[in-house]
């Protein structure tokens, strides 16, 4: 099973389209908040090479 994890902002209309996609096609996911600051997403562009979301990302290796 994938691990997968969704990058979101609350009150974001396009976070809101994929989780309600990913809740359609019954696709188990964890949530993280990010800050609404686009400057305080350092963590973020890291990982994904951007600032914007929703950003959705399979975690490899995970144990569940």
């Amino acid at each position: 099973m994938k691990n997968l994890v969704l990058f979101r902002l609350e009150g974001c209309p396009y976070c809101r389209k994929a989780e309600d996609a990913l809740k359609t096609k019954g696709v188990k996911y964890r949530k993280i908040e990010v800050p609404s600051s686009k400057s305080e997403r350092k963590t973020l562009k890291e990982i994904s090479g951007q600032d914007s979301v929703p950003v959705s990302l399979e975690v490899i290796g995970a144990k569940n």
